[in-house]
């Protein structure tokens, strides 16, 4: 979602890892709207679908420290994440997780 002024820079090369479908990876409030692509003809663009971040492991606690670490001034109720508790234990208490990751790099001209 980086643009990218054509007259400002040059050499731009993006690196993807695992973006796939942006909607995905949104809420369910605003799947579905267009977003607007900001990459141009001259830029290069590398689509890569293996995971490069991962961690193994994942438990319920992790999964709300994260969350306590995003937002550390919101208290978030038990409740909230029974429904992700509830999966977790159908699989066997523990997940293995995926970021994806972009990467740009320009010259300025």
């Amino acid at each position: 979602m980086l643009d990218l002024d054509e007259e400002e820079w040059c050499n731009v090369r993006r690196i993807q890892w695992r973006l796939g479908n942006p909607d995905e990876a949104l809420p369910e409030q605003i799947k579905g709207r267009r977003l607007d692509s900001h990459i141009t003809a001259s830029e290069v663009v590398q689509k890569h679908d293996e995971d490069i971040i991962t961690m193994s492991g994942i438990d319920i606690d992790w999964i709300k420290g994260y969350y306590a670490s995003l937002y550390p001034a919101k208290i978030v109720r038990d409740e909230v994440f029974q429904e992700v508790e509830e999966a977790l234990r159908e699989v066997g208490g523990k997940v293995d997780l995926g970021w994806p990751m972009a990467i740009v790099m320009a010259t300025r001209r």
